[in-house]
């Protein structure tokens, strides 16, 4: 009987150490601090064991490094998808980063072809980058669009931020300039001329008769107010 109560004891001994051997065995790499990185895709930290793994590899003891890039919670110009000649577009980027920013690239292609313009240093995990368009008179009939490039404290760069576009068109005409617009066309057809009188021409000898007219009417009210 106590040789079948040792051959038990025995055996269950050996069962148990079997299941904390085959326990032990299942990291395939080394552990540290009692962390495993078989089962880590990517970046997983563990800061309260003050380890981290790059993957299913070694544990590495110490601080999880920084490989997430900047993020943008707003992205915005007030173009309202136009501007016209002369008008300063305003641009608005909120960034993010989950430890320290660093700077930030404003980018455009009004030069016709894409240009680093200017940039933001930033302090903090949250900041600003504002920056403004000015649109000039060679401009009319271009597509501007624009963009930021970011990074953070451990060089991790975002640029990915889609292109923002607008239109850029002519002022809207004053009633005078559409008149003197359709005079001079009228006197191009009738005439039969055409690089021969300038169009400036045509807006002074306008000017002039406007002028002329309210002279005239001057005239009538001071002689009515004469007469009274």
């Amino acid at each position: 009987m106590k040789y079948y109560i040792f051959l038990f004891i025995t055996t269950l001994l050996i069962i148990i150490q079997s299941k904390l051997v085959i326990s032990d065995s299942t990291c395939r790499g080394i552990q540290a601090n009692g962390i495993c990185c078989d089962d880590c895709t990517g970046l997983c930290c563990y800061p309260q064991k003050g380890v981290y793994c790059l993957g299913p590899n070694t544990p590495i003891i110490g601080d999880c490094p920084d490989i997430e890039p900047p993020t943008y919670t707003f992205n915005e110009d007030n173009s309202g998808g136009s501007a016209m000649q002369g008008a300063t577009v305003e641009t608005y980027v909120l960034w993010n980063d989950d430890s320290e920013l660093n700077y930030s690239v404003f980018r455009n292609n009004i030069s016709n072809s894409w240009q680093n313009i200017s940039s933001c240093s930033f302090s903090g995990a949250s900041d600003w980058c504002n920056k403004t368009i000015v649109i000039s008179s060679g401009d009319v009939g271009k597509i501007v669009c624009w963009n930021q490039w970011t990074n953070d404290s451990s060089d991790n760069w975002n640029d990915s931020m889609p292109y923002h576009c607008f239109n850029v068109i002519s002022p809207a005409a004053t009633p005078t300039q559409s008149i003197v617009d359709s005079l001079y066309e009228s006197i191009i057809k009738s005439v039969g001329i055409s690089s021969e009188v300038s169009k400036q021409l045509v807006s002074l000898v306008f000017e002039f008769f406007v002028v002329v007219i309210i002279l005239i009417i001057l005239i009538i009210l001071l002689h009515s107010m004469l007469e009274v």
